[in-house]
């Protein structure tokens, strides 16, 4: 078989980027095993011919590498950008309860009527606390439990034994 070409690996890393996307916005499961089985064939085709097709994969794979981290940088910078959105919001806000508070201060009804729109001021409760969460009472706090595998790794390469843990060796390909 003659070898694939670069124009084929990145055909073939396009769509088995895309698998991935129609795969994650599907939950029927003859859709998820034929887009499993496609994505299984892709990947056997690019290993078939070990020595020369592990480069190839080595390209693929920092191809996707680089792919998610540019999708993460732009979520970084949407995230950035619905933030500065959302600070317009709040002064959009503000600027439409001082017309508001403007017209009552003045003694007219702060009500406004527009061709589209009614408008008026409304009173809410809002809860005022103590920012620092262990300040609240106890009754009122919630209380989450994560765990540390950081430490509890630590610990077992240490020496220390724990019931129902251990340390597991894994195999993963490494390259240079």
């Amino acid at each position: 078989m003659v070898g694939l070409t670069s124009f084929d690996l990145i055909q073939k890393s396009h769509r088995l980027g895309l698998i991935m996307d129609l795969a994650s916005e599907s939950d029927d499961p003859a859709v998820l095993e034929g887009l499993d089985a496609e994505a299984i064939e892709i990947l056997d085709t690019l290993a078939e011919h070990v020595p020369d097709k592990l480069d190839a994969l080595r390209a693929v794979l920092l191809r996707l590498e680089s792919e998610t981290t540019l999708l993460r940088d732009e979520e970084k910078l949407l995230a950035s950008k619905r933030h500065a959105r959302e600070r317009a919001v709040g002064r959009v806000r503000e600027y439409i309860l001082g017309l508001l508070q403007g017209l009552r201060d003045a003694g007219q009804e702060p009500k406004v009527r527009t061709s589209t729109n009614s408008f008026w001021l409304q009173t809410s409760s809002k809860l005022v606390g103590p920012e620092d969460p262990l300040l609240w009472p106890r009754r009122w706090q919630r209380h989450t439990v994560t765990p540390d595998r950081k430490t509890a790794s630590e610990a077992l390469k240490a020496g220390e034994t724990e019931d129902g843990f251990r340390l597991e060796d894994t195999e993963g390909p490494r390259f240079r």
